[in-house]
């Protein structure tokens, strides 16, 4: 089932519950991402619109972009999920490239414009870990890789395009 079916699905459920009375002040995602192939802008709005379609809010938590290459299409947050260590699926370990980084602050400020374009709506974004150092993206869904999947280096310095999603808000 694609992510726009699972919408489809919760609103479904939540639907004859609202039309009953019963209190439902917002339905949250989760947030974590793969920036390989990704399409999670475009299926986060489709997810904003369905949710306020109901008339309610909506938030995100544990929001995080993994830039490490996908083991077969992995997606989700099965902390079971585990796959073998191999040196082609840690390409950044040294720091990602200017090519890649361009790619990463592409994608948050993309991600970011679509948050703000549907503010009204959504209540909450929380991010899951401070900074790249201590995301769990490290080691998930391959121990010992290193990730860049939060806004915070491993020096607890916000990234270069912080200041860009900071300054987007005065727009």
């Amino acid at each position: 089932m694609n992510k726009a079916e699972k919408v489809e699905k919760v609103a479904e459920f939540f639907r004859p519950l609202i039309r009953q009375g019963v209190p439902i002040t917002a339905i949250g995602m989760q947030g974590h991402m793969v920036l390989e192939g990704n399409n999670y802008i475009k299926e986060y709005e489709h997810s904003i619109n369905t949710i306020t379609s109901l008339g309610i809010p909506t938030f995100f938590s544990e929001v995080d972009l993994s830039v490490l290459p996908n083991p077969f299409g992995f997606s989700g947050a099965n902390v079971s999920d585990r796959f073998a260590y191999r040196p082609e699926m840690d390409p950044y370990r040294n720091g990602l490239t200017k090519e890649k980084e361009a790619e990463v602050e592409k994608f948050w400020i993309e991600f970011y414009k679509m948050l703000l374009r549907h503010k009204k709506d959504i209540l909450r974004v929380s991010f899951w870990c401070l900074n790249d150092a201590n995301s769990w993206r490290n080691d998930f869904p391959i121990k010992g890789r290193t990730d860049y999947a939060t806004l915070f280096d491993r020096n607890n310095q916000p990234k270069p395009f912080v200041r860009k999603l900071i300054d987007l808000n005065k727009q």
